[in-house]
């Protein structure tokens, strides 16, 4: 049974892998002009508190109307090897609430590996068009940060989107799909997560040159870059951030669930996020660490 499911695992790889491989090779006619592109951080929908704020994350489980397209077969690889509790085929990285995070996909823009994501104007993305907005789910995560680090990270994703040389590695998903197949069929449950797995390859970061990523492994690189105890957990765990899946994301120490939500309803839940968040600012101060109170469902978390 393992066998047969390695089996078809592998063979739908394949074909995943060779549809993102041409969807990867379209140009435009008509190169743009160069442009200087920034990441919006709107100061009023994030949260900045005694010298520290948020890096937040958005975790997607989306649906399509095709079955067959290429981004619902790599969902599906992704769902095979999944080992979290969190269901997410894709993750993107923010620096406030603002419907404008920034994910690393084949599809996205055509001349930029990084581009803006927007879950309520999906036109604006090509992967993100693709979704059904009221069928599909995100979820937003933070991190607490302090403001050195925060402002570490907005530079490096920064300087990323505006790096024509940084691409979504099609290659990758190989090296993911075979570490994840033996991650999750060839180890006990209970050393599966991330801060559990036995491990013996050391990290790479601080790498000259790297411009290779999937969209969960550009997080990682962004953080063990600007975040000391993100960068201290792969040291310690000896974790490659090359094979960190989306639902990872959200099992890095002192990564927080905020709220969840459709694509379409988005700026809905965020704004009643913000709105409660505001009104008590001892959640505010505790929001990412262990004082935190459990915020009921019904109030749109």
């Amino acid at each position: 049974m393992k066998v047969n499911r390695i089996f078809h695992f592998v063979i739908s790889l394949i074909v995943g892998i060779f549809f993102f491989s041409c969807a990867s090779t379209k140009k435009n006619e008509r190169i743009p002009e160069p442009a200087v592109y920034s990441v919006y951080a709107n100061p009023e929908k994030n949260f900045i508190q005694d010298g520290c704020t948020f890096i937040f994350f958005r975790l997607y489980e989306p649906e399509y109307e095709n079955p067959l397209c290429p981004e619902n077969l790599l969902k599906n690889l992704i769902q095979t090897i999944e080992v979290n509790n969190v269901r997410a085929s894709h993750s993107a990285i923010g620096f406030s609430l603002e419907d404008n995070f920034l994910g690393m996909t084949t599809t996205g823009n055509e001349e930029y590996g990084l581009w803006y994501e927007s879950c309520t104007d999906t036109s604006t993305n090509g992967y993100m068009e693709k979704c059904l907005p009221e069928k599909s789910m995100q979820t937003v995560y933070a991190l607490r940060v302090s403001m050195d680090e925060y402002n570490a990270a907005l530079d490096f994703v920064s300087e990323s989107l505006n790096d024509r040389e940084l691409h979504y590695s099609v290659g990758l998903n190989f090296l993911i799909a075979g570490y994840g197949i033996n991650r999750k069929f060839f180890n006990p449950k209970d050393a599966q997560n991330i801060k559990t797995m036995k491990v013996r390859e050391r990290p790479l970061r601080n790498e000259a040159g790297v411009k290779n990523f999937v969209c969960s492994s550009f997080i990682a690189y962004v953080l063990i870059n600007s975040v000391e105890s993100i960068r201290d957990f792969f040291e310690e765990r000896g974790l490659n951030y090359n094979y960190i899946v989306p639902s990872d994301i959200a099992e890095l120490p002192g990564v927080v669930k905020c709220f969840s939500s459709t694509f379409a309803d988005y700026e809905t839940e965020a704004e009643k996020f913000i709105a409660a968040y505001a009104r008590n600012e001892t959640v505010l101060n505790s929001l990412g660490t262990d004082a935190a109170p459990e915020i009921p469902e019904t109030a749109g978390f």
